[in-house]
């Protein structure tokens, strides 16, 4: 009796269907380790010990993109992450707004708007552009703090550079609180731009 239960057990087992839901689980593993192969070669003419490098590859990880060739590339937070944080850790600023972004969407992370706005912060006080900007959406819609249209738009200011692909969007959003601020405020909310860049990011408050 325990032979034919076995046998009636391992028949169904290994049904038509499950034969070929195993084999597309097998097809896809490969897949996905073929297009990782292909992602880390076309990395390869980089210093693999660049810190830069490593953001890049933490970078396409987390976006699955290619950030080179823009090419899809496969998604794999826990690695991104971690190479995403020893860039940071090792001056690559853009790191930490890349970090920051992770929180934003809940990206290999619990999602928190606290989290991303500490990482905009450092990233802007460091000099990144697209942190600045982020830090700056953050205080226009109090997303981690408290909402602050003058920092807002000092930053969005200071974020306003030909490195920045996010540049013509600051300029619309900084237009945006114009309408929201009085002539005074805004006389303020420029000089407070003045003074942080001057200061290369350091009196910004």
């Amino acid at each position: 009796m325990r032979k034919i239960i076995a046998a009636v057990v391992f028949g169904l087992a290994w049904t038509p269907s499950f034969a070929f839901s195993y084999a597309a689980t097998i097809s896809d593993r490969e897949r996905e380790a073929t297009l990782e192969r292909a992602y880390l070669q076309s990395m390869a003419s980089l210093d693999a010990n660049s810190p830069h490098t490593q953001y890049l590859i933490g970078y396409g990880y987390t976006v699955g993109r290619n950030p080179i060739t823009g090419a899809k590339a496969p998604i794999n937070y826990d690695k991104g992450l971690k190479l995403l944080k020893f860039a940071a850790e090792n001056g690559v600023p853009k790191a930490l707004t890349a970090i920051g972004y992770q929180y934003i969407f809940g990206r290999g992370v619990e999602m928190s708007r606290e989290q991303a706005f500490k990482y905009f912060a450092m990233a802007a006080a460091k000099g990144d552009p697209y942190g600045q900007t982020e830090l700056g959406n953050s205080y226009l819609k109090g997303y981690g703090v408290i909402q602050d249209y003058l920092k807002a738009y000092m930053w969005l200011s200071v974020s306003v550079v030909p490195s920045n692909n996010n540049t013509s969007s600051a300029l619309k959003t900084m237009e945006v609180i114009k309408a929201k601020i009085s002539a005074a405020e805004l006389a303020r909310a420029v000089e407070m731009a003045r003074l942080c860049a001057e200061t290369t990011f350091v009196k910004c408050d």
